[in-house]
């Protein structure tokens, strides 16, 4: 009798389903700010944008009228200008400087967003090269259904250079493909520190292939730890696949004053190119 009593129990609690309402709570609009300053001479930008709802489509609106400018510890104060909604430029082009302490202002009606970094150096890329992936070729060959995106594309690309281990570097990467960035429709964010790359860079890989007739682009950015935590969280919300076992998704951690999201990065940038013949 009682086990077919807890039977009976346990199918009257079953049987016993009552709605539950979510309740949304809606964040407040934030600031998110995108700024890169870097030791190539050029007119660099801010982009300035406002949060919006989880279930708000289509992109985050521009900010517009702030005050930007980037100034150095050497007292050189550079002004930006608003060139399309959300989108500032300095006014004339300037070259970041290693060594020196880059501080970002923006006022956003009458609230102030501040943010430091100094610019490292960056380690020279050595050279790049490539070889065909034979592996490659024949899981291409054996393919029926074959995307043509992936036609003839078997070469792999690595580069080759020496990291410094009397300091603590971090690194962020971009690769190109005949001057098209691709990071797999924003999802992959490559960066790393020194203690994941060795002295000897020995041919480190690509992250896609290419085919006879492309180039291949690489640029190196030096970063601050800073900045590198900032795209270690990225990486982290961007590839959580929202299961049982994931973190909870959360902002990357920024170096932005007064709550706004986004980052400040301030970097001195090897590149390097090797076309596939």
């Amino acid at each position: 009798m009682r086990i077919v009593s807890i039977l009976l129990m346990v199918m009257i609690m079953l049987g016993c389903e009552q709605p539950y309402t979510i309740e949304e709570q809606q964040a407040t609009p934030n600031i998110s700010i995108d700024a890169l300053v870097t030791d190539q001479y050029a007119r660099h930008y801010v982009k300035i944008r406002r949060t919006v709802s989880f279930y708000t489509a289509g992109a985050t609106p521009p900010v517009s009228g702030a005050q930007v400018e980037v100034s150095d510890d050497q007292g050189n104060v550079y002004v930006y200008s608003e060139e399309s909604p959300g989108m500032y430029y300095s006014q004339d082009p300037f070259s970041g400087i290693a060594g020196r302490t880059y501080s970002l202002s923006v006022m956003i009606d009458g609230v102030a967003y501040t943010a430091e970094e100094e610019l490292l150096p960056v380690t020279a890329i050595d050279s790049l090269s490539y070889y065909l992936d034979q592996d490659r070729l024949e899981e291409l060959e054996d393919e029926e259904d074959l995307d043509q995106d992936e036609e003839g594309r078997f070469y792999e690309v690595v580069f080759y250079a020496k990291e410094p281990q009397e300091t603590e570097d971090y690194y962020l990467f971009k690769f190109y493909r005949d001057g098209t960035l691709f990071n797999y429709d924003g999802e992959d964010v490559y960066f790393a520190d020194d203690q994941y790359i060795q002295e000897n860079i020995d041919g480190v890989a690509f992250n896609d292939w290419y085919k006879l007739g492309e180039t291949a682009t690489m640029e190196m950015y030096s970063i601050t730890r800073n900045v590198f935590l900032f795209y270690n969280d990225l990486a982290i919300t961007l590839n959580n696949d929202g299961g049982l076992f994931s973190p909870i998704p959360t902002n990357p951690r920024s170096n932005i004053t007064n709550g706004a999201l986004g980052v400040f990065q301030v970097s001195a940038v090897a590149t390097d190119s090797v076309k596939v013949e």
